[in-house]
């Protein structure tokens, strides 16, 4: 409620809702406290910053401030309510009839007093501001006069003045100027003056919300004759400061792409946090992801805490020591990488640091090996999402002991000289011949290298794939994109779970690529887009 000016009651809007089984059983200032909460939630947008007087018949609530609570649940409450500038105050009963009304019938209030507070006669909410100029309705009702100021209409007028009988595309009314402005000549629309021309087409455009193009254009054309009028909005509104805050892009940019082009081992490494993840042996909850860029040798490293010191530590007694000292390290933007201790520590290891563009991780090559993970967990954690640290050691052999499509080699070899591995090396007898032919550490680094560059300019040349054409058909198998949800007190993360459900079969194609699935028992799943969808293959297909 709200009071105006003259000191009347009024209301300002109402809410209400029923109990759940465990509320009813609160007790009374509970449930007053409750209440409270509920309404400061409900009406955070009006009250949230402002003076508000909480006006109560349950005496108890007043001491909130002063008593001690032992009840957790009161004590969230409190918590809640002191982040509101309230003040409890006490009334009788009597004088609480505008909350009793919803609960019982005020006997003490008469039936025209009652059907005025359930219907108020006005409802005092603050008015958005919409930022529309009004002046531009004052001008146009002298637009006889402010057509004489261009030069170009002025002419027009003298020249329908100089002939009596006037032109047939053109006619003066009041001393306002129009012309047939439409194909079939049917309509005769006001010449708007240059001088009006940007005041109207900025009341258009804020009148109807900040809308398009063509609704603004609409609006205008069907009233008013501008000369080059739709080039001219087109330029106004692509220049509206709020559009442009506002609006999402309706095209997009080609942006070249520079690849890392590292030489050796050690020159780059990119580094990352993914996580957090549920608590896992150890208690641990993070990785620190380390990759180098040129041999793409991969060390992770579990973490209790993603902090800088964490980072830190890791780094400096474990990946220098054992694997290799990069001369730059890459990261995002992250508190642990920005932190002055993180800069200062490699800085005296005399180790560079680079940053990828705020809010652009696919600058960061250590992304790669972000996704790699997510699959695996996908695969092998999906049925228990706290033993993902089990798999770390399997992950980096797998990534570490397999050929890399860029360079040709597996990442051991580049990083350490070792043999390439293999899971048939133990299976298959090793013949003298082969291994006498192994290559040299240095003539690999330089194959690589020019491997690499080799496939960095096939991607630029290749570009980005376009889409590929796929209809499903009636009987078709079909996965659908699953709608996961992670769930903290269960540690269960949306990460760890599969991508798509299914598979399911195609039972009808419906309009707008819209496809009914049902399962393999023929129970109907839904109605589905064809961008949730995906081919379920099977060996023989």
């Amino acid at each position: 409620m709200q009071n105006d000016q003259a000191g009347n009651t009024n209301i300002v809007s109402t809410a209400s809702r029923v109990l759940t089984q465990t509320e009813q059983r609160y007790t009374t200032c509970e449930l007053e406290l409750l209440a409270i909460v509920f309404a400061l939630h409900r009406f955070r947008r009006y009250i949230y910053g402002h003076k508000v007087i909480l006006n109560t018949d349950n005496k108890a609530l007043t001491f909130l401030q002063k008593c001690v609570v032992t009840s957790n649940r009161v004590a969230r409450w409190v918590m809640e309510i002191e982040q509101y500038d309230v003040e409890i105050r006490h009334i009788r009963g009597v004088d609480n009839g505008l909350a009793d009304l919803f609960s019982r019938n005020p006997a003490q209030l008469s039936a025209t007093e009652i059907s005025k507070l359930k219907n108020p006669d006005q409802n005092m909410v603050q008015s958005i501001q919409l930022g529309i100029d009004d002046s531009v309705k004052r001008e146009l009702k002298k637009l006889a006069t402010l057509q004489d100021t261009d030069p170009r209409i002025q002419s027009i007028k003298e020249s329908l003045q100089s002939h009596s009988t006037g032109g047939t595309k053109h006619i003066l009314n009041n001393g306002v100027l129009y012309c047939k402005g439409d194909r079939e000549g049917l309509i005769w629309k006001a010449m708007l003056p240059e001088c009006l021309e940007r005041k109207v087409m900025r009341f258009v455009h804020t009148s109807l919300g900040h809308l398009g193009n063509d609704k603004c254009y609409a609006e205008i054309h069907h009233v008013f004759h501008l000369k080059n009028f739709a080039r001219k909005l087109r330029k106004f509104i692509a220049t509206c400061d709020v559009c442009q805050r506002t609006k999402h892009l309706n095209r997009a940019y080609n942006v070249e792409e520079n690849h890392h082009l590292p030489k050796r081992p050690g020159e780059l490494c990119a580094v990352d946090i993914y996580g957090s993840l549920p608590t896992s042996r150890g208690n641990v909850r993070y990785i620190f992801v380390c990759y180098d860029v040129f041999s793409k040798y991969v060390k992770l490293y579990p973490l209790k805490s993603a902090t800088t010191k964490a980072c830190l530590n890791k780094l400096q007694n474990h990946y220098f020591v054992n694997v290799v000292k990069p001369r730059m390290i890459l990261s995002d933007n992250g508190s642990q990488f920005r932190s002055p201790l993180w800069q200062t520590k490699l800085e005296e290891n005399d180790v560079t640091t680079r940053f990828s563009p705020i809010r652009h991780p696919q600058s960061n090559p250590s992304e790669r090996v972000m996704r790699e993970l997510s699959k695996f967990f996908r695969i092998y954690c999906h049925n228990n999402h706290k033993r993902w640290a089990e798999l770390i050691p399997h992950i980096e052999e797998w990534l570490n002991k397999t050929v890399a499509s860029s360079t040709g080699y597996s990442p051991v070899e580049l990083m350490f000289g070792d043999k390439r591995p293999g899971i048939f090396e133990k299976l298959l007898p090793q013949l003298k011949e082969n291994m006498a032919g192994t290559e040299a550490l240095e003539a690999k680094l330089e194959r690589a290298f020019a491997r690499i560059r080799r496939k960095a300019a096939e991607r630029d040349r290749r570009g980005k794939k376009g889409n590929t054409n796929w209809n499903p058909c009636v009987n078709d198998r079909v996965l659908v994109r699953s709608q996961n949800q992670s769930d903290a007190v269960n540690g269960v993360i949306d990460k760890f779970m599969h991508l798509y459900a299914g598979p399911y079969t195609t039972n009808r194609i419906l309009p707008h690529s819209t496809y009914e699935l049902v399962d393999d028992q023929g129970k109907l799943r839904g109605e589905f887009n064809k961008k949730q969808l995906r081919p379920y293959k099977t060996e023989g297909c």
